[in-house]
């Protein structure tokens, strides 16, 4: 899995820990099972939104 903002992940990742909410965790396992899936192997990209607001 690539991620291309570390920084704001990490951020995420922590503030989630803080309220003790593993909803962000559980996102990101399941994205790794698609990842693994040997009948459409594939790579995830997290990349920030503001990636996409550019594209507009």
């Amino acid at each position: 899995m690539k991620i291309l903002c570390q920084e704001r992940y990490e951020k995420a990742v922590a503030y989630a820990k803080e309220i003790e909410n593993d909803t962000l965790q559980k996102c990101i396992d399941r994205l790794k099972q698609w990842e693994e899936n040997p009948n459409c192997p594939c790579e995830m990209i997290l990349f920030p939104k503001v990636c996409l607001e550019k594209d507009k």
